[in-house]
């Protein structure tokens, strides 16, 4: 096995970006990493490679982009193991600094045990267990009444409010304010978030979408506060946001809680489909 580390995102794109979109859900917060940063020079801090085996084919891709987690993904299933192992000798033998992991279950485990086993001071803690699920092709809905609109300049604050709520359920993350109210600007300002407004007038739920892919987009920021669930508000506004988005790209693509089979449920009564999971593992050392 060979590590390869890339001068620029851009030359990691041009000789992996077709193996990326073979899968391009699964890979893409790989591929949109490297979009996002396709002009900058590589260094220990924006790193992109992959580990080949000696006939130079890919068996993974990985890229570690601080302040993010290092993001594996898997090509060649048959060889991760040796691959994994490879990459974490490079990874401490070159001093590389890493905040955690984002990647399937299997390589997750492989990685934390390996890694582990060279360096005992490491612990590695699950933060995320998420299923990456795809939608192409929408199902029909008994929508709730109301209607799905994009956000405007009105709707900042309760955005930003509900951002930090989205984040303190979902993500087990607490955000300040002020920052999310910047945020919520930014977004709206670039017509990324839709909000459900219910029939008495009411800002009932909200979404966003975030990663632009080559073929497809990211749903996020799906919100709805407690007094307003059950209603069907998520699932109408969802709904609407990715038949709009659907018109511009192949397909949509979300993250969900795998401890979470309601919201489970309702994104797949819309079309969405399970592809492949995802965990988040935060690391420390112990000195």
């Amino acid at each position: 096995m060979n590590v390869k580390i890339y001068k620029t995102p851009n030359k990691f794109l041009e000789e992996n970006e077709k193996l990326l979109l073979e899968k391009e859900a699964v890979s893409q917060l790989l591929l949109f990493n490297a979009i996002n940063n396709k002009e900058k020079k590589c260094n220990p801090d924006l790193l992109f490679g992959k580990v080949s085996d000696d006939t130079n084919k890919a068996i993974i891709l990985f890229c570690n982009v601080i302040p993010y987690n290092l993001i594996i993904y898997g090509v060649e299933s048959e060889f991760h193991k040796a691959a994994i192992t490879e990459l974490v000798h490079y990874i401490i033998d070159n001093k590389i600094h890493m905040k955690g992991l984002n990647a399937s279950k299997f390589i997750c485990d492989t990685f934390c045990e390996y890694y582990k086993e060279i360096n005992r001071n490491s612990i590695f803690t699950e933060h995320l267990a998420m299923d990456i699920m795809e939608l192409r092709e929408l199902l029909d809905v008994n929508l709730s009444d109301g209607i799905c609109r994009l956000a405007t300049s009105e709707d900042t604050n309760i955005i930003a409010e509900w951002i930090v709520d989205f984040a303190r359920e979902a993500l087990s993350e607490e955000l300040k304010i002020d920052e999310q109210i910047l945020r919520a600007e930014q977004m709206i300002e670039a017509k990324r978030f839709y909000v459900y407004v219910n029939t008495d007038s009411e800002i009932v739920s909200m979404a966003a979408v975030s990663r632009q892919l080559i073929h497809g987009i990211c749903v996020n920021y799906v919100y709805t506060p407690k007094e307003y669930r059950g209603k069907g508000y998520a699932v109408s506004n969802v709904y609407s946001l990715s038949k709009n988005m659907l018109e511009h790209n192949q397909f949509c693509t979300l993250f969900v809680d795998r401890n979470n089979p309601i919201s489970n449920h309702a994104y797949k009564k819309i079309g969405y489909k399970i592809i492949e999971d995802n965990y988040d593992y935060r690391l420390t050392i112990n000195e």
